[in-house]
């Protein structure tokens, strides 16, 4: 199985669309912050064998609650995850 890109566009009508399936080993989901408010994102065995769920911050938050959302996506329920800010 080849990895997927899949684009989240979390919206009133269909919020949970994105995340219905779990997401395999090579998937990327790119996202705005909306993928930081109560979304969770299941993975596979072989995800978590590999250290589960990670998310890149590529804006400066304006402020510690909005980073600490999208970081919030890792590690949830048991989950492995890890969390990169990555600024330019």
């Amino acid at each position: 199985r080849q990895g997927r890109v899949v684009a989240y566009t979390r919206d009133d009508n269909n919020e949970n669309k994105a995340v219905e399936n779990k997401f395999h080993l090579g998937d990327i989901i790119v996202a705005t912050n909306l993928a930081g408010r109560g979304t969770d994102i299941k993975t596979t065995k072989e995800v978590e064998d590999h250290g589960g769920l990670h998310v890149c911050i590529t804006f400066l938050p304006a402020n510690l609650r909005v980073e600490n959302q999208a970081f919030g996506r890792t590690a949830r329920q048991g989950q492995k995850g890890t969390a990169l800010l990555v600024l330019n």
